[in-house]
């Protein structure tokens, strides 16, 4: 699902190269075009990840990255969506919201079951991830024109184009991640413009028609 894959597969695994092709996984651009932009007051913000509680998805260098921006930006607002699937680290991401004092601007979703609705009132996307194959995640942030937020592990960098559609941080930094999400937060207009960039992204590369195609070819390939 990403070349970062392939090359593990080659490197680690000892696969022949020849037997190991990418294609990225793809979604229906349709499907994300309907979703109205919420009006939010002036000065407020919110800004989401989407992902399973668990650790590798690095949701605590999201907190403490957001105890740095709430100094700047009091009004904005942190959103944690996905299910729970270590208790303990729930536990701890909930007891580190109360250290740095966060109550009033942190929030968990849980699993969205309209992730549509859920992207369409955020203003900006973080994957905080300190492991990534390559994320879903980050396709559909793309897809619902949001400028994406992402640490430079596993497949990240061959979605996001660094300074263009988003940015990309090193894994457990927060205050690389504040950075990043602070200046999205000073210029909405850049923010927009890398929001727009990341939507014409995801229709050249990360469509089902393009995922398809790859696969029929791939297929073809071996018919002949």
């Amino acid at each position: 699902v990403s070349e970062q894959v392939r090359r593990h597969s080659i490197e680690v695994d000892r696969i022949d190269p020849a037997r190991v092709q990418t294609i990225y996984n793809g979604l229906n651009l349709e499907d994300w075009d309907t979703a109205p932009r919420r009006p939010k007051a002036s000065g407020e913000f919110l800004v989401t990840t989407v992902g399973n509680i668990r650790q590798v998805k690095g949701h605590d260098v999201f907190i403490r990255a957001a105890a740095a921006v709430v100094k700047q930006f009091p009004k904005v607002t942190f959103s944690i969506a996905g299910d729970v699937l270590e208790l303990g680290y729930f536990t701890e991401l909930q007891s580190l919201i109360k250290d740095l004092n966060l109550e009033n601007h942190f929030r968990f979703d849980g699993g969205v079951t309209n992730l549509r609705q859920h992207l369409a009132a955020a203003d900006i996307f973080v994957l905080p991830s300190r492991s990534e194959g390559f994320s879903n995640a980050i396709v559909e942030a793309m897809a619902a024109s949001l400028p994406v937020v992402a640490t430079s592990v596993g497949g990240n960098a061959e979605a996001v184009k660094d300074g263009i559609s988003g940015f990309l941080v090193p894994s457990d930094d927060p205050g690389a991640l504040s950075a990043a999400i602070l200046k999205l937060l000073s210029d909405p207009f850049q923010a927009r413009a890398m929001g727009a960039e990341g939507r014409n992204l995801a229709a050249e590369r990360f469509t089902v028609e393009a995922m398809m195609n790859r696969t029929a070819s791939a297929y073809g390939s071996l018919l002949s």
